[in-house]
């Protein structure tokens, strides 16, 4: 580390790399759930990961370095070197030999990384955490690049890239797959019957059967990068809204006694029965809440069912809207005071609800 006046930098070397690595890499893994084999089109999740956790590690350090020089009487608490700016060429370099990763595969998922690169028509700089400042060097904000969440914003920015788009979709079908064999096993024990399968235009993502007391749930499973903004909100609801569609579908394939729901489920029209969303990450606002299709998480689902140990008291819970928490008994609305000098307003906060 060098200081100058107000000015500071840092050189990465390997030995400095190595103990970046062996304070951060844990950690910061953590935070890191999608599979790794996930395949886009210029590098897989375990490589993008390499990367992303080496430009954090590297990102703390520049950050530390600043409070270390503003401790020792840097002027203006060093702030003049507050966003960190490496050369292109020596980033790279430093990344590759860090991670192993060929170069071309480093130089890739930094151009993803770029705000406004591979064609974003509205960039968002936690999404694209780093800015190309064309004259041969990158600006990183430090808090920004340590802040953001790796993967929930490669989910967005694939979305809005053409060639990447269709391979996340597939991916999206996988990681619902997986939803599915991780509720199996969590209900495994209780007795139940699990179905799924394609039922000509449409397909049944899971029906959970009891074959003892005559009820069949059929839920859509719905997995999709929890929104964090309005952009975001809008398109998950309308995913959610068609969701809701799909299960009217399947309601009224029961309702009309279609051979192919029948035969698949192996049910008759003696069996109380019900269609429903169970969502990953998200379960849409009021607007998209439907009085014939619940909406729930689907861990929220599968715990409820194990607490009843069936799936009666569960219709009952569904058809009640007693997932959806209620103002007053679980929930209630209060004024939070905001001054600032002469300034004043008033705001809301939500807190639990005092339960007798």
């Amino acid at each position: 580390m060098r200081v100058s006046g107000g000015v500071y930098s840092v050189d990465f070397t390997r030995r400095l790399m190595e103990r970046l690595s062996f304070a951060f890499e844990e950690p910061l893994s953590r935070r890191h759930a999608l599979p790794g084999n996930w395949q886009f089109t210029y590098f897989s999740m375990t490589q993008y990961r390499a990367v992303f956790i080496c430009l954090q590690s590297m990102a703390y350090a520049w950050f530390a370095a600043r409070q270390i020089a503003a401790a020792n009487g840097a002027a203006a608490m060093a702030f003049a070197s507050a966003v960190w700016t490496p050369r292109k060429g020596v980033l790279l370099t430093t990344i590759a030999r860090h991670t192993g990763l060929h170069k071309s595969v480093v130089e890739n998922v930094l151009r993803y990384l770029t705000f406004g690169e591979v064609n974003i028509r509205n960039p968002d700089i936690a999404i694209q955490p780093i800015v190309d400042l064309t004259n041969g060097q990158y600006a990183i904000s430090p808090f920004v690049m340590t802040h953001v969440h790796a993967e929930r914003n490669l989910c967005v920015l694939l979305n809005q890239v053409p060639e990447d788009r269709k391979l996340y979709s597939q991916l999206v079908d996988e990681k619902e797959n997986k939803a599915r064999a991780e509720t199996i096993t969590t209900l495994a024990g209780l007795g139940f019957d699990f179905k799924h399968g394609q039922l000509g235009d449409t397909d049944l993502d899971l029906a959970i059967i009891d074959r003892k007391a005559k009820i069949c749930l059929c839920v859509e499973i719905k997995w999709f990068i929890e929104p964090a903004e309005v952009r975001e909100i809008r398109d998950r609801s309308e995913e959610l809204r068609k969701g809701v569609t799909q299960a009217r579908k399947i309601a009224r394939m029961f309702s009309e006694n279609d051979a192919r729901l029948m035969g698949l489920l192996q049910i008759d029209q003696s069996y109380d029965f019900q269609a429903m969303i169970g969502s990953v990450n998200f379960i849409g606002g009021h607007r998209i809440q439907d009085v014939e299709v619940p909406i729930t998480k689907l861990w929220h689902l599968a715990s409820k069912i194990q607490s009843f140990q069936g799936l009666s008291e569960v219709m009952v819970w569904l058809r009640t809207r007693s997932y959806l928490p209620r103002k007053e008994l679980d929930y209630k609305v209060i004024d939070v005071a905001i001054q600032s000098g002469k300034w004043k307003s008033r705001w809301y906060g939500i807190a639990y609800a005092q339960k007798n």
